[in-house]
Formats: C-alpha cells, sequence, structure tokens
C-alpha cells in the first residue's frame, strides 16, 4: 500500500498554483511594458488604439504565454511518464509480494496439515487446554479413546471417570501452572475399551514473556506395562516373604543352635577348669575345640545367608588397619605355632594408622585369608603385608596380602576359588575340613567396599591372597612419621625360619638398621666372632628361641664367656606360650626378650636399649590377643533374667567364679518384679523368655520410676544377627553379648558397667 501524507498533497497542489499565476505574471507584465511604450498614444486622446509595438509586444507575450504553457504541458507529459514508471514498478513488487504471501499461505497450509497429519496418527493421547481447562484441540486418537465428538467437544471440559486405585493419580491442573511448569503421573481412567491405565504428562505453554497461554497433556496407554508389572508383582512378593521368611529362619536356627552350643562350649570350659585325669583332659578339649568349630561354621552359614540375603552394611568409623592386622597375627600366631610355622606382619611405614572404614569387616576379611594361610602351610611361615599404593588428599588406596609358603592352588582352580562352596579338593578323600565360605564372604566384602580381590599361585611354591581398597583418612587426624630408631645399628638375626629372617631383616633396614641374618647358632657365633673388633661388628643379636642347633641358653653362655662379645646386646623371641621362662632365660645372659609375633615398634625398642616398662608391649600385646578372664575388683548385684535352665547354671557358674551376687528369674515378667522389689547393679536379660520377652521386659523396666532407673541391662541372647544387636540397643538395653557366652567378654562388659566406672557404650 502507498500512503501519501497529507501534507505532500498540500505542497503539490501549492506547487501547482505556482504554474498558473507565472503566465499571468508574465501577461502583467507585457501589459505594463505596452503601456509604457505607448504613453503617448494613451495621452488626451479619446480613441485608443493599438500600435505597432503594442501589437509587436502582444505577439510576442502571446508567443512566451504558449511557450510556457507549451513547457508546463511537456512537464507534465514527463512527470507522468515518471509516475506511471513508478506505479508499474509498484504494480510489479506488489504483484511479487501477493505472490510471496500465496507462497507462505500455501506453505503454512501444508504445514498445518503435515502437522494435524502427524497429531492425528498417533497413538498418543494429544489435547491443549486453556488455562480455564477446557478444550482447545484433541486429536483423533483422544477423541476416539474417548468416545468425543471431534471438533463439536472444543471449548468443553474434559473429565473422565478416574478410578481411586493405587497409584492412580487425578488431573490437577493447577499443578502445571506453577513452577517447573510440568507434571507426570499414572492415571487409571474410565475410556470406551474400560478402564485403562495412561501415563500423562501436563506441559504449560509460555509466551516470550512467560505467561501461560495453555497446557498441552500427552496421554499414553500403559496397561500392557501395568499388567505385566502386577504379574511380576506376585512373585516379587513371594521372593520378599521368602527372603523374610529366610531371615527368620536364620534368626530362628541362630538362637536354636547357638543355645545349646552355650552349654556344650560353656560347660566344658568350666569342666577343664576342674580337676581332671590327662585322659579326661584330652578328651574335654576335644569337645570344646570340635565345639568352637561347629560354631564357626554357624557362623561362616549365617553370615554368608545374610550376605545373600542382601544384608551386609558397612560402618563408617576410625580404623587402624595396620594395628588390626598385627592383633590378628597375634591372635591366630599360637595355631601357627602348633604347626611349626611362623606368622609375621610386614606393614610398610607409610601405611597410614588413622583412616574410615569398618574394622569388624576388614578383620574378618584378613581373619579368614591368614586362617587359610595356616590351614595350607606345613613349614615355612605366612605372611600379612600391607603397602600404600596410592594416595590422594582425602583417601588412600592400600594392598593388603596374605603370603604362604604352603600348598599353592593349581591355575584351573584359581578361577572358582572365590565361589561359594568351593574348596581346592572338594573330594571325600580330602585332607583339609571347611565349608568353602570362607574366601567368598572375604569377596563379598571387599567388593562391599568397592575393592578387588584375586590370588597369585603355584602349585608346591606357596599362594599370595590380595586385595585393594580405598579408605577415607579420618578427619583432622595427623600422621607420624616413624623416626629411624635403629640408625647406625648393626644386628644379627639368628632364625632357623627363613619367613622370619626375611620379615625381620626388612624391620631393622627401615628403621634405619644394618642387619645379617643367618639360620642357626653356630653360624651366628663364627659371625660374631669374625666381625669383633672391627667396623662391622654387632651392636645386637635377635635369637630365635627355637633355633635347632642351640638353645638360648647355650648360645647366651657361649657369647658371655667371649670377652671380645661382652659387649653385645642379646634379645631372644619367644613364643607367648614361653613367657614364663623369660626369667631363666635373664639369668642365662639376654638383656631383653620378645614374645612371638613380634611388632615393629616393640623391635625398635628392645633391640638396642633396655625398655622403660618390664614388660614388653609385644607380651601385653599377645596377651591381649589370648585373654584370660578378667576379674573384677569386686562382687556385684546381679540379676539375671534366662529361660534355659543349662544356660542358666551356666551363667550362674561363670559369676559365681568370682563372687557376684546373683538373682535368677526364668521371665521377663519376673524380672521386671524382682527389678522393682529389690537394687542390682546390673541385668543380663536373655530376649526368647516365656511370658514376657527380654525386649518388653526392658522397655518396662525403663518405663520405672518415670524412667530414671539408672540401670544397666545387657543382652544375653543367642540371636547373633547384626539386625538382633540393634534392636536390643533400641528397646533400651545398654550392651549386647552373643551366646555361646565367652567368660573374658562377659567379665569386660560387668567391669565396664560397674556403677560409676561406665562411661558410654563399650567398644
Amino acid at each position: 500500500m502507498i500512503d501519501i501524507g497529507q501534507d505532500r498533497i498540500q505542497r503539490r497542489h501549492s506547487l501547482g498554483r505556482l504554474r498558473y499565476f507565472g503566465p499571468l505574471l508574465v501577461i502583467a507584465g507585457i501589459a505594463a511594458i505596452v503601456w509604457i511604450f505607448n504613453a503617448d498614444l494613451f495621452a488626451g486622446e479619446d480613441d485608443i488604439t493599438l500600435g505597432p509595438k503594442s501589437i509587436s509586444a502582444i505577439v510576442i507575450v502571446v508567443v512566451l504565454v504558449m511557450g510556457i504553457l507549451i513547457e508546463d504541458a511537456r512537464r507534465k507529459y514527463m512527470r507522468l511518464n515518471v509516475q506511471a514508471r513508478r506505479m508499474g514498478e509498484m504494480a510489479d513488487r506488489l504483484s511479487e509480494t501477493v505472490e510471496a504471501l500465496n507462497d507462505m499461505n500455501a506453505t503454512l497450509r501444508a504445514n498445518e496439515e503435515r502437522y494435524r497429519g502427524l497429531v492425528e496418527t498417533q497413538h498418543d493421547l494429544i489435547m491443549r487446554l486453556g488455562t480455564n481447562g477446557k478444550l482447545t484441540f484433541a486429536n483423533e486418537a483422544l477423541t476416539r479413546s474417548f468416545g468425543l465428538g471431534g471438533d463439536a467437544t472444543i471449548g468443553q471440559s474434559f473429565s473422565p471417570e478416574v478410578s481411586d486405585d493405587e497409584g492412580s493419580e487425578p488431573f490437577d491442573l493447577d499443578a502445571v501452572l506453577l513452577p517447573p511448569y510440568r507434571r507426570v503421573y499414572d492415571q487409571r481412567v474410565r475410556t470406551d475399551n474400560g478402564f485403562r491405565w495412561i501415563s500423562w504428562e501436563d506441559v504449560a505453554l509460555r509466551d516470550p514473556d512467560g505467561r501461560i497461554l495453555e497446557i498441552q497433556r500427552v496421554g499414553r496407554d500403559i496397561t500392557d506395562r501395568k499388567v505385566q508389572e502386577q504379574e511380576l508383582a506376585e512373585p516379587r512378593d513371594l521372593a520378599e516373604a521368602a527372603n523374610r521368611a529366610k531371615s527368620g529362619f536364620l534368626a530362628t536356627m541362630s538362637h536354636e543352635i547357638r543355645t545349646p552350643m552355650n552349654g556344650v562350649i560353656g560347660m566344658t570350659s568350666l569342666l577343664l577348669d576342674t580337676r581332671l585325669t590327662a585322659e579326661q583332659k584330652n578328651y574335654a578339649e576335644a569337645v570344646q575345640e570340635s565345639g568352637q568349630s561347629l560354631l564357626t561354621l554357624i557362623n561362616d552359614i549365617l553370615d554368608f545367608s545374610k550376605i545373600e540375603a542382601g544384608f551386609l552394611e558397612l560402618e563408617e568409623i576410625d580404623v587402624d588397619i595396620a594395628g588390626l592386622a598385627e592383633k590378628i597375627a597375634e591372635l591366630l600366631a599360637p595355631k601357627a605355632f602348633e604347626r611349626g610355622i611362623e606368622l609375621v606382619t610386614q606393614i610398610d611405614p607409610d601405611v597410614p594408622r588413622h583412616l574410615v572404614g569398618d574394622p569388624g569387616r576388614l578383620r574378618q576379611a584378613l581373619v579368614n585369608l591368614v586362617g587359610n594361610a595356616v590351614k595350607f602351610t606345613h613349614e615355612g611361615g605366612v605372611v600379612i603385608a600391607i603397602r600404600k599404593m596410592a594416595e590422594a588428599k582425602k583417601t588412600v588406596t592400600l594392598r593388603v596380602e596374605v603370603i604362604d609358603s604352603g600348598i599353592g592352588v593349581p591355575p584351573e582352580k584359581q578361577k572358582t576359588l572365590f565361589e561359594e562352596f568351593t574348596q581346592v579338593n572338594s573330594s571325600v578323600s580330602r585332607r583339609y575340613g571347611g565349608t568353602g565360605l570362607g574366601l567368598a564372604i572375604t569377596k563379598r566384602i571387599v567388593q562391599k567396599m568397592d575393592g578387588q580381590i584375586g590370588i597369585i599361585s603355584e602349585p608346591g611354591q606357596g599362594s599370595t591372597f590380595w586385595f585393594e581398597i580405598k579408605l577415607q583418612r579420618a578427619r583432622g587426624a595427623v600422621e607420624t612419621q616413624e623416626e629411624n630408631s635403629l640408625a647406625g645399628a648393626r644386628v644379627l638375626i639368628v632364625d632357623g625360619n627363613h619367613v622370619s629372617r626375611w620379615v625381620l631383616s626388612d624391620h631393622i633396614i627401615d628403621s634405619g638398621g644394618m642387619a645379617d641374618a643367618v639360620a642357626n647358632g653356630a653360624l651366628a657365633l663364627q659371625k660374631l666372632r669374625e666381625a669383633a673388633g672391627t667396623f662391622e661388628a654387632y651392636d645386637a643379636v635377635l635369637y630365635d628361641g627355637a633355633v635347632s642347633d642351640m638353645t638360648p641358653e647355650a648360645f647366651a653362655a657361649e657369647v658371655r664367656k667371649d670377652a671380645a662379645l661382652a659387649g653385645t646386646r642379646l634379645v631372644v623371641s619367644v613364643p607367648a606360650t614361653r613367657r614364663g621362662d623369660t626369667d631363666d632365660l635373664k639369668q642365662a645372659g639376654f638383656d631383653a626378650y620378645l614374645t612371638k609375633p613380634i611388632r615393629r615398634q616393640s623391635l625398635q625398642r628392645h633391640i638396642v636399649e633396655e625398655p622403660e616398662s618390664d614388660i614388653p608391649e609385644a607380651v601385653e600385646a599377645a596377651a591381649a590377643a589370648k585373654p584370660a578372664a578378667e576379674v573384677s575388683s569386686g562382687p556385684l548385684r546381679i540379676l539375671l533374667a534366662e529361660d534355659n535352665e543349662i544356660n542358666q547354671m551356666l551363667a550362674l557358674a561363670l559369676l559365681g567364679k568370682h563372687g557376684h551376687q546373683v538373682t535368677a528369674v526364668v521371665n521377663g515378667a519376673e524380672a521386671i518384679e524382682a527389678v522393682k522389689k529389690d537394687e542390682f547393679d546390673l541385668v543380663l536379660m536373655d530376649i526368647h523368655m516365656p511370658e514376657v520377652d527380654g525386649l518388653e521386659a526392658t522397655r518396662k523396666i525403663r518405663e520405672i520410676n518415670g524412667g530414671d532407673l539408672d540401670l544397666p541391662i545387657v543382652a544375653l541372647t543367642a540371636n547373633a544377627m547384626a539386625e538382633d544387636k540393634q534392636m536390643c540397643l533400641d528397646a533400651g538395653m545398654d550392651d549386647y553379648l552373643a551366646k555361646p557366652i565367652n567368660e573374658a567378654e562377659l567379665n569386660k562388659a560387668l567391669e565396664h558397667w560397674r556403677p560409676g566406672r561406665a562411661a558410654g557404650p563399650r567398644v
């Protein structure tokens, strides 16, 4: 459209008036000229006639006027031609614009048809709603499914019947009008084909300014999927019920098996405390060992079943894995010494002592690996080695290796060795017992810690079982660097076991010293005498008490009578079973002694100088590894709630050994009444009892005196599952002891909860 402004029109009219006014001015000018030239003719005469000059002037004026008019006409013609040409160009442009608009309209119509075709042919249900909930669009699938009247439904509400089945949500237009302007939900809704499950997605469509224009709702029929889910739900529910039944069965089996086992092991322990003949003692010890083996078997089966059921949970608490390995070595060393082998630790000095992990599960994994290594090794020894593989600001990756010089594992067996119920030799004539669950449990534990586990082995060459795990550093912990306390010291190691020689030499070198090692006393004396008086003289000798060719006393006597060797420090190493011989060894000439397995810190303190304490740390650690019954400083008033006659007899005997005053009841109701009537220092509470169980009895006791009764309650139960312990603590108990009763653990608990001494949960 051409827009000519009003001011432009006015300018054109003004210019036109000027064109016509020009000739008039010319005529007036010519008239004035004629007047001037013929003034004498007009002066005083009545008749005025035009003179020749006037006629000439008139002719000239007419010619000029005609010329002006002709020129004006020519200009008008030229101007009209230009305007006509411009109008033609504008008409061409308008024609092109109209054609472009027609093309665009055609494209829009095609796109609209294409879009409509796509929408209409979709199996999904598509609609658009105004913010008032009225339909502005509905595709064919929607109208067909719900029997709507096509375009006649536009402007109507869409409100089909929605069932109240579980998981079926109603329409909620307001929910999609708020951020994030999207809602996805499932709905069981009535259609022309009956009730169907539809998965809807509502989206608010907004303009560039954020104003909501419409609501787009797209639905997909998921009835088949829901039917499949329901079909799978039944076996899933059955599987979950089976798992619950399995857990219940495990708990019941744990209780029912541990209850008589408590009597067998406990009574055998009491029997061994009486006067027996040598034959009777052997029989009793065999019964006790068999009972412990059966208990280990039960624990493995229950633990594996618990892992299989998905109940393996890890703690996140402080752990010293190096110290843990040393304690395990001390715990299992007696068994190794019985087999004539050594059990030692080789822990790199840079292994952090302050980490975060699950010490219980790490201990279980290590005990399984070390126990297996001891069982399958007949000569040499077993080494627990820990290396730092990598570290970051907050984490440390450690490699733990259990190295043995045992029978080895064939390559074809290594692939399946970590599977449950798998053994290297599973034939009826196999030499080694066991369930084959220990390694499977260890693998599951390591995997739960996001670690890796494996084996390196050759038949007859021993095995190395290893695992790598990443642990968090303990927050705020500061690691102390080990000093080279043996810097410059020369030590001669005398040990008949090549594994011990290797590890002890490594300890001394790591501590800054220099080490030589020989296998017997004769070679040791030879090297001492050769080095005496030279720069290579030895500062100390570490002599193993089990050296075959010369007793420690004989070796010390030889050294002490040689004046050249008089200044040499003599240290002897003995197993914990020979702690009673240490005074005789000192009298024989030894300056100090160490209890095997030897910790590096103890070696550093004892090899070059006398420690401040008369009792070496290694001796104390070994004693802790094989604890004796701890006796409290005085008798306690104890309430024992136990319904099993044999277990009650056992508990009374164990408590009576230390003079405790014990009141025994057989159910929870009697326990509640006893607490109300008498004063006690502590309650030992069984869980499974008639009338009122231990959990309910604990809750009732906690309500006495408005909950102000400060009375420690310790669970004494055959329920050994982790959830059982938590259940006891949740009921209000303070501590937990699992049957079979361990006398040392029982006495630790009694001492911990003694009035005035308890300081929180027992570790």
